[in-house]
Parts: C-alpha cells; structure tokens; sequence
C-alpha cells in the first residue's frame, strides 16, 4: 500500500462526531447572522482620517520633552527622553511597581496557605466519613450524610469565590475597609483559594490509592494522611498552579488600582485624565515588565521543579 493509498484509508477511517459538526455550523451561522444584523459597515470606514488619528495617537505617547524638540538631533531626543523615563521613575514609577509586586506576593501567599487549608474538605477522597475506606470498615448513614453535606457545603464556596471577579469582590471590600491595599489583597486571595482549593482538590482526588490505603491501614488518621502522603506527593504540581497564579495577580494587581489603589492602573487613570498619553505609556509597559518579571521568575521555578520531579 503507497502513501496516497494509505492517507485515503486513514481519512474514511476516521472518527466522525456529528455534534461537532452541527455545532461548527451553528457558530458559522450565528457569525453570519451577527455580521449582517449589527452595525459593521465597512465601506464608511474613514481610513484616511484613522490613519490620522492613529499618527497623532502615536506622537502623543512620545516623552512629552521629545515631543517639544522638534528640531534637536536623534541622540539629544534619546537623553531627553531618558531625563523623562528617569523623573517618572523616581517620581511614581518605583512606587507603582514596588507596591504592585508587593500586594501580588502578599495576596498569593494568603491564598495559598488558605488553599492548603481547605484541601481536605474540598478532596471528595479526604472529605468523607471514612477516608480511603476499608473493605472490613463500615460507616454509619448519619455521618456519611453529614461529612457529604459538608464537602458539598465546602466546593460550593469554593465556587462561588471563583466565579465572583477581583474587581467586584475588591469594589465592596473598598467600601468597607476604604481606599488602601487591603481590598485588593483580600479580592485577590479569595478569588484565588477558589481557584487554588479545587485544583488542589482535584489533585488529591486523581492520586493512587494504594500509598494512602495502606497507611490508612497502620491506623493513620485524616490529618496524617493529608499531611505526610497527600500533600508531598502533589507538592510539586500545586508549586507549578501557585507560581502560575502569582503571575495572574500581577496583572490583575495593575487593573485593581483603577479602584483608587496606588499600583499601576491608579496612575493610569490619572494620567488619562490629565490627557497624557505619554505617562499612560510609561505606565502601560512598565505594567508590562512587572508581568514579565514575574513570568520570569515562575518561569524558572516551574523548570526547576519539573526537573527535580
């Protein structure tokens, strides 16, 4: 059998899904009918005055002092631009990303020692009458139901705190602690012991049995089998979802300070009302090398630990 001959056979062998299939057709004619029911019309799209626009955006975001030397040489724009780089820095630069960092680190350290914490009864595995049941064991209905309501009572909170945006859980906690970090340190960690807690849960729910059983066994208890056989052999991957998350909460640190918290997005707003656009780019890519900082540093953990696994 040649190649040609080969590839036909694999393609009418193939695994066919009808639902795919009509799904993919649906999307296609909701995207057609979205296109002709709303207001795309590109034919009145001024492309000339856009271009326009866009040069004039784009000259706007230069340093305000290149902006006004019009005439000097490349290298006298590069120091004056330097100079600007240099005042903004010290004047609310270094503040901005300090605190950023600062407020991430804090809020993903809560998160995940709160995280560890829940575990045990978000674990369906942990979180029951008997855990890693014996075949001579038996548990009495009444404790089996009240352990089951518990775990329930327990994901369901650790949903609800996932499913609620930084932002809005951040914006009531700013009405009742006032404007300073702690609203958006709390926002951040219980958003992220939502997110920590059930990937953790579902961690410990996939492991092997057998280590657990046989310590469950010798007599061990709930507590000891979390803390000397759950935990240490998860420890690796729940490292890898913490660090990951931590570079989520600098993002999301940057956004909350549009709520008045001085990180990166208060002194974007306030540029923005201001009309600068040049110290809204300063603050856009400083934002952006704070993320980057900290993907930096994940980035590295995360190799070390997959080599050390």
């Amino acid at each position: 059998m040649n190649q040609k001959e080969e590839i036909a056979r694999l393609r009418s062998t193939r695994p066919r899904d009808r639902f795919v299939r009509l799904s993919m057709l649906g999307f296609a004619f909701l995207l057609v009918a979205v296109w002709f029911t709303g207001e795309f019309e590109v034919s009145s799209f001024d492309w000339d005055r856009r271009m326009a626009n866009c040069k004039r955006f784009l000259g706007q975001t230069l340093p305000f002092p290149v902006q006004q030397a019009v005439d000097a040489s490349f290298s006298e724009k590069l120091r004056l631009g330097a100079h600007w780089f240099s005042e903004q820095w010290q004047l609310h630069g270094g503040q901005a990303f300090r605190y950023t960092l600062g407020l991430s680190v804090v809020a993903i350290v809560m998160a995940g020692m709160a995280s560890l914490v829940s575990l045990p009864m978000a674990s369906w595995r942990l979180a029951r009458a008997s855990p890693y049941l014996l075949p001579h064991e038996s548990v009495a209905r009444w404790r089996t139901f009240v352990w089951g309501v518990s775990h329930r009572v327990f994901r369901f909170l650790l949903i609800l705190a996932r499913s609620i945006p930084e932002y809005m859980i951040a914006f009531f906690l700013v009405v009742a602690l006032g404007f300073n970090a702690w609203p958006a340190v709390l926002a951040l960690a219980i958003h992220n012991t939502g997110i920590l807690g059930r990937l953790g849960s579902e961690l410990i729910d996939n492991q092997a049995t057998s280590g657990p059983a046989e310590q469950r066994s010798l007599g061990a208890s709930r507590l000891q089998i979390y803390v000397f056989s759950a935990v240490p052999n998860a420890f690796s991957r729940l490292l890898l979802f913490f660090f990951y998350r931590w570079e989520t909460c600098v993002r999301d640190a940057t956004v909350l300070g549009m709520l008045g918290i001085p990180t990166f997005g208060y002194y974007l707003l306030e540029a923005r009302a201001k009309d600068r656009l040049d110290e809204m780019l300063f603050f856009v890519l400083l934002g952006s090398v704070a993320v980057l900082l900290g993907d930096l540093v994940s980035m590295v953990l995360r190799w070390r630990l997959r080599g050390n696994s």
